[in-house]
């Protein structure tokens, strides 16, 4: 007895066999480059950032605790004045506003910490967490939440990147006025100062070569 199979059937399946196959296919990730961690983005400066609360809910659980859901529009600028392409990671960090303890522009930064160094001005480098309006900032609790942004800028070139942000979770508690008179999350933008196992690779260095050609299309 012969069987006929449709040609959709046939189709289907040969696409299932091959979706399968390629999830084997391990490539160097694109991202880690075969090292397994990320590094920070290192010749690059952050000289401002910009950021907008674009939505929020804050659901009350009934349990005393709160879920909140927050997206934040965030425009991050930085400048490359090395005569080669910069890549690398950002750490953008979100703290709750009461957690600012102090912001000064670059140049007050860097005499305070010329004093504390006993050092020249231009010899001194600052890497803290740059916050809107291209100031230093410090901080008095840890951040509420953290996000990873991939950065390539060209040489001798200034950009700026656009991110759409979103975190949630439990834990927000202390959330009365968001929204209100601009009332938000204060946010913050650095190279980690510390290696970070890749999230893509999982500190393999290699990724499936589907998502190999996704990380490489978001590039």
């Amino acid at each position: 007895m012969r069987i006929s199979l449709s040609s959709g059937y046939v189709y289907f399946a040969v696409g299932i066999i091959l979706a399968t196959a390629l999830t084997f296919i391990r490539l160097t990730c694109p991202i880690d480059g075969g090292s397994g961690v990320i590094t920070g983005a290192e010749g690059l400066k952050v000289t401002d950032i910009d950021d907008k609360l674009v939505d929020f809910k804050i659901f009350d659980t009934g349990c005393q605790e709160i879920y909140g859901d927050f997206t934040y529009s965030v425009n991050i600028s930085l400048v490359n004045e090395a005569s080669v392409p910069r890549f690398g990671a950002l750490l953008v960090k979100f703290y709750h506003p009461s957690a600012v303890k102090s912001a000064v522009d670059i140049e007050t930064a860097r005499r305070q910490r010329a004093g504390q160094q006993e050092a020249q001005v231009q010899d001194v480098v600052v890497t803290e967490e740059m916050s809107k309006g291209g100031k230093i900032a410090t901080f008095t609790k840890r951040p509420v939440a953290t996000e990873l942004v991939f950065v390539e800028i060209p040489a001798n070139t200034a950009k700026t990147i656009e991110e759409t942000m979103n975190f949630r979770g439990f834990g927000y508690e202390e959330i009365a006025g968001f929204g209100n008179e601009g009332t938000k999350h204060a946010v913050s933008a650095a190279p980690p100062v510390e290696a970070i196992i890749c999230p893509y690779s999982h500190g393999t260095g290699r990724v499936p070569l589907t998502e190999w050609i996704r990380l490489k299309a978001g590039i």
